[in-house]
């Protein structure tokens, strides 16, 4: 399945194991997406995942991780949106 990502609006967002993640950026500059220290990175490829401004990123959700909530940090987003979180089920 595939899932659009605002990378600094959205958070919480349901995923499964391989499902596509087509990152959009919607800042002035590009933003990365970085691991959070409190678990492994839930993409793939990546860390860092680098999203320009109006050019979508394409990365998968990790299918070899076991199911439950993921913290990932963004990188030129503002400060309070970051980190957020992925629940893989």
């Amino acid at each position: 399945m595939d899932h659009t990502i605002k990378v600094c609006e959205d958070d919480n967002v349901n995923v499964h194991g391989s499902d596509k993640i087509i990152w959009k950026n919607t800042q002035a500059l590009p933003v990365s997406i970085i691991k959070h220290p409190d678990n492994e990175f839930p993409f793939k490829p990546g860390p860092p995942i680098i999203v320009f401004p109006l050019v979508p990123a394409i990365s998968h959700v990790r299918n070899d991780l076991p199911a439950r909530d993921y913290k990932y940090n963004v990188e030129g987003c503002p400060k309070e949106v970051t980190p957020k979180t992925v629940i893989i089920s």
